[in-house]
């Protein structure tokens, strides 16, 4: 009996470390539950403009799975379209996001078209373009997508300097169109810095240009966010013949408090080259500034890079015999996708290494492909029409360090436009905890697709 209890009294100390041995393992040998966090990204809703000048107005979509809706007082309901591309009214259109662009086209006349990108807007924004002259027409359309007022301050910029700033309030869910001409009454030349101070608001600017009852044309001017020390335009054009003098009017500002020297530099589909006289070109600062380039003896479209020790913004203004367009600063590519409903294009590219895989649908519905490739620059011109289009920037050698790709396009669709190529950027949203499935088994595991 003395036996037994010596054991029972020893029996604890004797199983304790097989007991911790057994319990290492059975930690080793079922897996710890993790929790990690995933990022989930969205693309955002855009804002495309309403009928602008009485023009007859369409919006093509990158597909109808994309949800819409007038903005107008009291309207809130999205619902879909039937059809890729449907006709606008005056009203603002709200469109929710997607990986493509959704493109508007507005035509005021036969012989003009103005085109744009859908866009979110921006908190702080410039469009360099327009006029305020007495025969123009142009308007600057504020839309307010949100349930509150908005407020947005609005700075003129003219051949003198900064002009008098405009206070508007825009109403929940509606716009306000103002003429060029209310902005820098009588400047023929012009910009504007526009900071919205509350709410979420997207503009547009219209040049609408008539020469007494006669149309001259009409192009959107695409707002910029920040100057560049260098800038990427294109692709311009003045004629569709093959040889043909240039007509192409740089527009600069220069925001800062420092003049700006500014070296420019045009690139064709065989060379590159700086005209006479811009290789050393002081600019004023915060007044607008316009250069004509000298005319030169060109085939085909080209592009224009802009170098500058101080930031500045630029745009190029380039006519036809029947419309004109606006070409902004272009951002580097990494993939494109929309529908240009028929229109006929050529594309320009920038860069030191330009690959870009190109796919699109024709108007045979068949589906092509092509690889572009070059240095400098490379100028694509597919034949026929193009109605869906895909383009992405083909990942860069090992012994690349950088290869940033800037690429516009020349849209023909009775008028002549010009557009970027960058698509739509990913919002960054909350942070989701994911759980391991080894933990629980019903719950979703990284990687594993969280909507189901």
């Amino acid at each position: 009996m003395e036996t037994m209890s010596i054991i029972r009294r020893l029996l604890p100390s004797l199983l304790a470390p097989g007991l911790i041995v057994l319990a290492t393992a059975v930690v080793v040998a079922v897996p710890q539950g993790t929790s990690v966090s995933t990022a989930r990204s969205s693309y955002p809703s855009v804002v495309c403009p309403g009928a602008l000048r009485s023009a007859t107005t369409a919006i093509s979509l990158p597909a109808t799975t994309v949800r819409i809706r007038s903005i107008k007082p009291g309207s809130t309901t999205l619902h879909r379209s039937k059809k890729l591309r449907f006709p606008a009214t005056a009203l603002p259109t709200f469109v929710t996001g997607s990986p493509g662009s959704v493109i508007a086209s507005e035509k005021i006349s036969g012989t003009s078209d103005a085109v744009t990108s859908c866009s979110v807007g921006s908190g702080d924004e410039w469009f360099i373009g327009g006029s305020g002259g007495v025969s123009n027409q142009g308007v600057l359309e504020v839309v307010n997508s949100g349930l509150s007022d908005s407020t947005v301050q609005i700075f003129p910029f003219s051949t003198h300097g900064a002009l008098a700033p405009i206070t508007v309030v825009i109403k929940p869910n509606s716009d306000r169109i103002i003429p060029l001409a209310a902005l820098a009454p009588g400047e023929e030349s012009m910009a504007i810095h526009m900071v919205t101070q509350s709410g979420r608001v997207t503009s547009f600017l219209l040049d609408h240009r008539k020469r007494g009852l006669a149309e001259i044309g009409s192009s959107f001017v695409v707002p910029e966010e920040k100057a560049k020390t260098q800038t990427f335009l294109g692709p311009v054009r003045a004629s569709t013949s093959k040889k043909s003098k240039s007509s192409v009017t740089l527009r600069l500002l220069v925001p800062g408090d420092f003049a700006a020297n500014i070296h420019v530099t045009i690139h064709t589909a065989t060379s590159s080259f700086t005209p006479l006289g811009l290789d050393t070109l002081n600019v004023g600062h915060q007044k607008v500034v316009d250069v004509k380039l000298p005319q030169m003896t060109i085939s085909g479209a080209y592009g224009i890079e802009i170098a500058s020790d101080q930031p500045v913004f630029a745009s190029a203004l380039w006519k036809t015999a029947n419309d004109f367009a606006w070409t902004s600063a272009l951002a580097p590519i990494s993939q494109f996708q929309a529908n240009l409903a028929g229109a006929r294009a050529v594309f320009a590219f920038m860069g030191p290494d330009i690959r870009i895989s190109a796919q699109w649908i024709g108007a045979s519905g068949k589906r092509q492909k092509v690889v572009v490739t070059g240095q400098g620059e490379r100028i694509w011109s597919p034949k026929g029409v193009i109605n869906q289009l895909q383009l992405r920037a083909i990942p860069a050698k090992k012994n690349v360090k950088s290869r940033e790709i800037y690429g516009g396009a020349i849209l023909d669709d009775g008028g002549i436009s010009s557009i970027g190529l960058q698509g739509p950027t990913l919002t960054q949203g909350s942070l989701r905890p994911i759980s391991d499935l080894r933990v629980l088994t019903h719950i979703d595991r990284p990687g594993a697709d969280s909507s189901k």
